[in-house]
């Protein structure tokens, strides 16, 4: 076992205490290192919590999400990506309330020709009649 008393008092001494003896210099250094556990542990409570100042806080504003949706479009755009400008796009108009999230869209109605008569119509025209 390595003996550490001697680098316990060179570290006290260098922190600017100044014992009357050797002796007194290496029994104040032991009773400093029990001292240590609660230190670090402290030093990393304060750690943590100055990190989680400097984190930036999860911003999800309509600002934020319509800014990097549009940016993803314009980058999508000069890629040529046509299938990420629509995602990007459609991202936008739910965002900003445009996309209908019911069946409210109805497709115009055509008026179409009875099928039988397509189907007759393109059987005269393959037999010449």
């Amino acid at each position: 076992m390595h003996d550490f008393r001697p680098f316990q008092k060179a570290a006290y001494l260098a922190a600017g205490y100044s014992p009357t003896t050797e002796p007194a210099a290496e029994a104040a250094a032991s009773r400093l290192l029990r001292k240590v556990k609660p230190i670090l542990e402290r030093v990393r409570e304060l750690q943590a919590q100055a990190l989680a100042r400097l984190d930036p806080k999860l911003d999800i504003s309509r600002e934020r999400i319509g800014r990097r949706l549009d940016m993803a479009s314009r980058m999508a755009e000069d890629e040529r990506d046509v299938g990420n400008i629509v995602s990007s796009e459609l991202g936008l108009a739910k965002v900003f309330g445009l996309a209908k999230h019911d069946d409210s869209y109805a497709l115009p109605t055509i008026p179409m020709p009875n099928p039988p008569v397509i189907l007759a119509g393109c059987y005269c025209s393959l037999c010449g009649g």
